[in-house]
């Protein structure tokens, strides 16, 4: 695996009583962010060659939001990702990546995992991996890079969320 994309998953709905958290929707916000953060993802590279998408509701339809960019492209949903350990999301990413052949693979998942696993990846240092260190907000998309197959270096390509696209509006 040469590439990993984390993309959390968009805005939801909040929490309501008697909803389960799994079944939480994207609210209009996200579906609005989701689809403007993977433009922009794509046109600086971050193609995937395989999703792996939490079943959660917000994540499917995260992914919903977004299939038209995506189309073609292999997608499997795991129960696993819902609210995944780091460690878990990695192993569950680099093992799906070595039974397809996928060399570029993203993630629609939750946080805290998926800030603290491109947290972890990242190289310190860099302003862009401080702002995403400091805050890793819903629709936002970590793009990372393998340095040396050999050895676990990483680089973070690029990371995007909805308000940097605002900014530049």
């Amino acid at each position: 695996m040469r590439q990993l994309i984390l993309f959390r998953h968009a805005k939801a709905e909040p929490s309501r009583l008697g909803l389960e958290d799994h079944d939480r929707a994207l609210a209009l916000q996200g579906w609005d962010d989701a689809p403007r953060v993977a433009r922009a993802t794509l046109a600086r590279g971050g193609q995937p060659d395989l999703i792996l998408c939490s079943t959660a509701r917000r994540c499917r339809q995260t992914l919903e939001a977004v299939e038209d960019m995506y189309s073609g492209i292999s997608v499997e949903f795991r129960g696993e990702l819902y609210l995944a350990e780091p460690n878990r999301m990695l192993s569950l990413a680099v093992q799906a990546a070595a039974e397809t052949g996928a060399s570029k693979v993203m993630m629609i998942a939750h946080n805290p995992g998926t800030r603290e696993l491109a947290t972890r990846l990242s190289p310190m240092g860099s302003i862009l991996a401080s702002n995403m260190r400091r805050s890793f907000p819903t629709a936002s998309m970590a793009v990372l890079q393998r340095m040396d197959s050999a050895q676990d270096d990483w680089d973070l390509a690029s990371f995007i969320t909805p308000a940097d696209l605002r900014n530049l509006s």
